[in-house]
Parts: structure tokens; C-alpha cells; sequence
């Protein structure tokens, strides 16, 4: 009887083999195929990417280019600069009347400056005045000037007159002149009104009308 001589496959038909096995079984399995130069969809300089959104934290999930999930966050600013005033200028809550002001941002920040003068002060109307257009009072309007550092403001009187503290005063308190001074209560539905009169020498004020209780 003939022996007929076994041929086995070439070395690189076998080595495609069992490549082929191993990816057949690789894919077969679940596992995921990372397609090479696919990289995290989280953007650069800005966000990471992360496991899981750490607790606080505003996380964005994104797709990559293989569809996977992947969750982005952007990390705590460490920007910790404030904003300031140019030097002789003043932080203000809001710009007064007359005031030439500007505004400074930094880090997320934003503060409000009114320019001042070479000694460092501003000058400015009292709140709910305006400034005139020019030094002259217009006519039929009562006016006063405010001085600072050389420099001054004349301002219309449309609020309370000039010399009325800003909040309301205490009885019997020390003022300097007769003055008639009004306050609205901050629900705005009641109007207190104190005068400034005086008692033997002396200039004190009194409570002319109470409607705030």
C-alpha cells in the first residue's frame, strides 16, 4: 500500500489562523474594540475625563468615536485673584450720582470703582439727586456743592434736602439747623418725618409725623 506524505499549511497561513481565532474569540466574548487614535472627547485644557462625577461637581457625559460614554468634568477654578480699585479710586456698591465710575472683573468676579481725586476722595451727589449739567443751579431748583480734594459738584436737591442723614435720626440727637427730614419704611407704604428745631441753645431732633409703626 502507497503512504501518501502529509502537507501541513504554511507558517503564515497558520499564523492568519490563529490571529482570526483570537480576534474571533476576543469579539465573540463581549470585549471592546478601541479603535486606535480615538481619543477622549473631554476637551483639552478644560475638562478631564473621569470614572464617575465626583459629588459637587458639574459633569458632562460625551461619546467617544468607538460610542463609548465617557464622563467629562471641569476642575475647580484655582484662580483666587479679587478685583480692586485703580490706586486713589473707591469700590462703591453702585455708581453715585455725578460719579465717573468703571467696572473690574477678575476670576468670575465683578466689582463696581468710582474715579477719585489726587488726595484719594470722590465726590458725588447724595443718593436720589442728580448732578447739574454744569456749575449753574437751573432755575426753579434747589441745588447744593459738594467739595473734595480741589475738586466740586453742584447737584440738584430732588431727595431729601442736603443736610438730612442718610438713615433715619435719633430724637433728641444733635443737628445743626431747622431741617425737615422725611424717610420712607422699606415696604414703601409709610413716610416718617423728623425736624431739626431748637431747645434753649441747643438744635436737636424731633419727631414731626409718625405713620411707620
Amino acid at each position: 500500500m502507497a503512504i501518501r506524505p502529509i502537507r501541513f499549511p504554511a507558517a503564515s497561513s497558520m499564523l492568519a489562523l490563529v490571529m482570526f481565532g483570537v480576534l474571533g474569540s476576543a469579539v465573540g466574548c463581549g470585549s471592546t474594540v478601541i479603535t486606535p487614535g480615538c481619543e477622549t472627547p473631554c476637551k483639552p485644557g478644560v475638562e478631564v475625563q473621569v470614572e464617575s462625577c465626583p459629588a459637587g461637581a458639574v459633569c458632562v457625559t460625551k461619546e467617544d468615536c468607538d460610542g463609548n460614554s465617557v464622563v467629562c468634568v471641569e476642575p475647580p477654578s484655582t484662580c483666587k485673584a479679587a478685583p480692586a480699585c485703580h490706586p486713589l479710586d473707591q469700590q462703591v456698591s453702585s455708581c453715585p450720582a455725578g460719579g465717573s465710575c468703571y467696572d473690574v472683573s477678575i476670576c468670575g468676579s465683578t466689582i463696581t470703582c468710582v474715579v477719585g481725586t489726587e488726595c484719594g476722595a470722590f465726590v458725588a451727589c447724595d443718593s436720589g439727586d442728580s448732578a447739574a449739567p454744569g456749575t449753574d443751579c437751573p432755575q426753579g431748583s434747589t441745588c447744593y456743592t459738594v467739595s473734595a480734594c480741589g475738586s466740586s459738584l453742584t447737584c440738584i436737591d430732588t431727595g431729601n434736602p442736603h443736610a438730612c442723614p442718610l438713615t433715619e435720626p435719633t430724637p433728641g440727637s444733635f443737628c445743626d439747623a431747622p431741617l425737615s427730614c422725611g424717610y420712607t419704611a422699606s415696604n414703601g407704604f409709610c413716610w416718617n418725618t423728623y425736624e431739626c428745631q431748637i431747645v434753649g441753645d441747643v438744635y436737636s431732633w424731633k419727631v414731626a409725623f409718625m405713620d411707620c409703626q
